[in-house]
């Protein structure tokens, strides 16, 4: 799963910008006494500021749109006021702001790094990526620029680029466990979880305060067979209040993969108590009570599921599976599985193997063996179908063209 750091890493940076906050205001102060010392404008800068840190980006907003009709060459005003606009998530407003700015000072790297970070939140990272490579240019030495330019390759799918900027973030910032938060991700996304969980582990040493890091700690501990650890950090993401629902949710999967399906189940229903629109909760939920026998709690699961988002081919895949190929004579029904197995197949384009592998099961439920045996065939010619795989799949085709349907043990 790849997703963007950026807004994680925004709100991270909050208390490290907060502790600075004071001595941008005062050097933003200083800005504004030399046009001139009056009592009043200072006092204005200072609520200004104030507002900003606090979150009360209205108040902000209002505050710097009094110092700039007064002071309308002043870019320290365009940049705090495109920031406000920024954290109240209203993109465009930001950049015309950071536009400003960089028209007064075109050689502030600060405003291209944060209006590279505003084009990222708004989706443009061909223009997120020109800024962040203007700040570098502008000033080499700025690491959190490295560090957003490496989230942004990141999410492009470009680890080898994006691990290469957190190294030189972190080069800059060696005390920065954001940085080691970011690369560890990249590495996680690259498939190599040792070095994931090594930078993972200096950024819990560096601050141990930090939810989303347990989190993905978790998981790549959860990619290692390391259920153990993972339900640990997964208990360290919750009790820091990140993601709790989705932790929950992640938490019971891996007591389900231990074997322990009530503390799974637990968890899963707290998910839903606090996020009752969480799908992966619903599909575990669906996942433990087929695999603890519970066919019948399995398939409301899962109509419960495709209640929430009748566009999820996954939902309909597991149904089907279940009123395929459960052993228990009750929980099956042919007709039925072949309409929900079509249905994920068209859902997913097609491009799903494992759900052309269900249609070929529900169609031998329904006693339609020319169908199974032509779907189970291309399932088998499936490139690169794993060594695991190989063997079941074989064997319930040889079911189909023996015109007997396959039903799972007891």
């Amino acid at each position: 799963m790849r997703y963007c750091l950026l807004p994680i890493l925004i709100a991270l940076r909050r208390a490290r910008w907060l502790r600075a906050a004071c001595k941008w205001a005062c050097a933003f102060a200083l800005v504004i006494c030399i046009a001139s010392p009056s009592r009043g404008q200072g006092d204005l800068i200072e609520q200004a500021n104030d507002a900003l840190t606090k979150g009360d980006y209205n108040t902000a907003i209002t505050k710097y749109d009094q110092l700039i009709r007064r002071y309308p060459k002043l870019a320290p005003a365009y940049l705090n006021r495109a920031l406000a606009y920024q954290r109240k998530g209203d993109y465009d407003k930001a950049i015309a702001n950071y536009n400003e700015a960089i028209r007064l000072e075109p050689a502030s790297a600060n405003t291209y790094h944060n209006r590279g970070n505003a084009f990222q939140l708004k989706g443009d990272l061909n223009a997120a990526l020109a800024d962040y490579d203007k700040a570098i240019q502008l000033d080499p030495k700025v690491a959190n620029a490295y560090g957003d330019r490496g989230n942004l390759y990141t999410s492009r799918g470009k680890l080898t680029e994006a691990i290469r900027d957190f190294d030189e973030a972190i080069r800059l910032d060696p005390q920065n466990p954001l940085e080691y938060f970011a690369r560890g991700y990249a590495y996680q996304q690259k498939g190599d979880f040792d070095k994931a969980i090594a930078d993972l582990d200096k950024a819990i040493q560096l601050n141990p305060a930090l939810g989303p890091v347990y989190y993905n700690r978790a998981l790549a501990y959860e990619f290692k067979g390391n259920y153990e650890k993972a339900i640990e950090d997964y208990g360290a993401s919750i009790r820091l209040h990140f993601n709790e629902a989705l932790a929950l949710s992640d938490r019971g999967r891996c007591y389900r993969l231990k074997g322990d399906y009530k503390r799974a189940l637990e968890d899963f229903s707290e998910a839903i108590k606090l996020d009752p629109k969480l799908l992966a909760a619903y599909h575990n939920r669906a996942i433990t009570y087929e695999a603890n026998g519970d066919y019948e709690k399995a398939i409301a699961e899962y109509k419960q599921a495709i209640g929430l988002d009748a566009k999820n081919a996954s939902s309909y895949n597991g149904l089907a599976w279940i009123l395929s190929t459960s052993p228990n004579d009750r929980a099956r029904d042919g007709k039925k599985a072949v309409e929900y197995a079509n249905k994920a197949c068209l859902l997913s384009e097609w491009k799903d193997p494992n759900m052309v592998d269900t249609l070929a099961a529900a169609y031998a439920e329904n006693s339609d063996y020319e169908q199974a045996i032509k779907w189970a065939t291309q399932y088998l010619e499936t490139p690169n179908l794993s060594e695991k795989e190989t063997p079941g799949a074989r064997s319930r085709l040889a079911l189909y063209q023996a015109h007997k349907p396959y039903h799972r043990d007891k």
